[in-house]
């Protein structure tokens, strides 16, 4: 950006989270209700085949089948 100094900006992983949403009934008008459940403190070291395998398993106990499952990583920005 024009007139800001640019520093060097370093991250540090803080954790991983695996995070699965799936159907759990309908609303008034019809629509899906959507439920979005979290799962914290997944091993940072887990590989992305690993959290999705997990993901089917948890949903395998849900209400309905997962309609997404994600895996989000933490991170701080920090200057230096």
């Amino acid at each position: 950006m024009k007139g800001v100094d640019t520093l060097a900006i370093t991250n540090t992983k803080n954790n991983t989270a695996l995070v699965i949403k799936y159907i759990k009934g309908q609303n008034q008008d019809g629509s899906p209700k959507i439920q979005t459940q979290k799962f914290s403190k997944v091993s940072g070291t887990a590989t992305d085949e690993e959290i999705y395998n997990l993901g089917v398993v948890i949903g395998s106990v849900l209400i309905s089948e997962p309609t997404e499952i994600k895996k989000l990583d933490d991170y701080t920005l920090n200057e230096g």
